[in-house]
């Protein structure tokens, strides 16, 4: 018998500055994210550049954290403040 493992990524969403939970990390693929906590779903494009993702991932790094910027495509109604 073989399992596989995967760790589970856990992201702290904000939406113009206001923290709205935390989100597992459910599938990404080419730019596109797709987070979920019990409340609901977001499902995202990443705005970053190559530059970004590289200087984010050194201070992220240095510093212990690391924020990313996503464009909303497709959410839980009740998941984006109005």
């Amino acid at each position: 018998m073989n399992i596989s493992i995967k760790p589970i990524e856990k992201f702290t969403v904000e939406v113009d500055g206001v923290a709205i939970g935390e989100f597992e990390k459910v599938s990404s693929w080419e730019g596109f994210i797709k987070l979920q906590n019990p409340k609901g779903y977001i499902i995202a494009a990443d705005n970053s550049t190559p530059f970004t993702e590289i200087m984010g991932g050194i201070f992220g790094d240095i510093f212990g954290s690391r924020t990313e910027t996503f464009q909303v495509l497709k959410a839980s109604e009740n998941l984006i403040p109005s």
